[in-house]
């Protein structure tokens, strides 16, 4: 673990372990802290105050700490999709070498894991996509992507939570929304969750 300090504004701390010790943040958010970022390998601070010795010492310790037996619960969740016929299976198929039914095949088969949250709000990366499927991001980002799209690019799988501009292959359709915005949280789902596809 390495930490930053930019002027006392934030506190960048660069970990391999990003998601499972970000999420050990969220769950108690130290008094210096204006709020906790997450990214899988690096988590942002911005600071209430300056951030002194002690503070480092603070979160130096809390990853000391964190071990699998001492690590937050996750929940596995169940993602329903419909694997539509009007998306990029034609970059996948190329790429993986497989079929569309091989390669439906291997993401049912596959347990994700949710490691980040971003681009959009509500946007989910999860990881654990086999090697074959991690298809390059398209060259030419596609002027229009419908919320609800499940899609690969590189070696993460998301779900677009709104119409967007998007560059990853689109290859289905969530049957039920994860970002829903009249509720509070708008997502329910938690860093470290693991989640199952289920073709409907």
């Amino acid at each position: 673990m390495r930490l930053e300090n930019f002027n006392d504004d934030f506190v960048l701390i660069h970990t391999e372990r990003g998601t499972a010790f970000g999420r050990m943040l969220l769950d108690r958010t130290p008094d210096f802290a204006r709020e906790v970022l997450v990214t899988e390998t690096e988590i942002c601070l911005p600071l209430r105050r300056p951030f002194t010795p002690a503070d480092a010492d603070w979160v130096r310790a809390q990853f000391a700490r964190l071990k699998p037996s001492e690590a937050t619960p996750v929940t596995t969740r169940q993602l329903p999709l419909t694997f539509t016929d009007h998306a990029d299976w034609t970059a996948v198929e190329d790429h993986s070498g497989l079929s569309r039914t091989a390669v439906e095949r291997l993401l049912t088969e596959t347990e994700f894991q949710l490691a980040q949250f971003g681009f959009l709000p509500g946007f989910v990366y999860l990881t654990g996509l086999p090697n074959a499927l991690q298809v390059p991001r398209k060259a030419t980002p596609a002027r229009h992507v419908a919320a609800g799209s499940v899609a690969i690019g590189g070696k993460y799988l998301g779900v677009y939570p709104t119409d967007s501009p998007g560059g990853w292959h689109v290859i289905g359709r969530v049957t039920t929304p994860i970002f829903q915005p009249d509720r509070l949280p708008p997502v329910a789902w938690q860093l470290g969750d693991t989640v199952r596809l289920c073709p409907v």
